[in-house]
């Protein structure tokens, strides 16, 4: 990732988010899968505290360079990520799901076409501890 990922207003406050490197921030391994064109792939995604008394406040994927989240899982209102407000845009909304449910989380990504093919990130905030970024290299075949 490059020194200054993007910056977003979240918030009302301007925020400039950079590499997890960079901020102390966690980061899991890059994973690599393949996806089979027209069928379904679930992309993971770690979003379980490391203490028992923290929670899950957002959850942002983002592909490749992109400044914008094309998938989002707002669990600050909700108290959990099970009953959080989810939100895709219109490029995904159909075809995209975060399940909580399984261990790891995974974006599920329905009937994937070669254009899928790009990095995704996936950036979970807690609500005590530092934010953790997950990239996953998705190709097509």
């Amino acid at each position: 990732m490059k020194k200054l990922k993007f910056c977003t207003f979240f918030s009302s406050f301007l925020l400039w988010i950079h590499a997890p490197e960079s901020l102390g921030q966690s980061s899991e391994p890059p994973i690599s899968l393949k996806g089979v064109q027209g069928k379904d792939v679930e992309l993971p995604c770690n979003i379980s505290p490391l203490t028992p008394d923290d929670e899950v406040a957002l959850v942002l994927w983002y592909r490749d360079d992109s400044s914008t989240p094309f998938y989002s899982l707002d669990a600050r209102r909700g108290g959990s990520p099970g009953h959080g407000r989810h939100s895709s845009s219109d490029s995904y909304a159909t075809r995209t799901y975060f399940s909580t449910v399984s261990k790891p989380a995974t974006l599920q990504l329905a009937t994937v076409t070669k254009e899928d093919k790009g990095t995704y990130i996936c950036r979970v905030d807690f609500k005590k501890a530092r934010t953790r970024y997950s990239e996953i290299s998705l190709s097509i075949i």
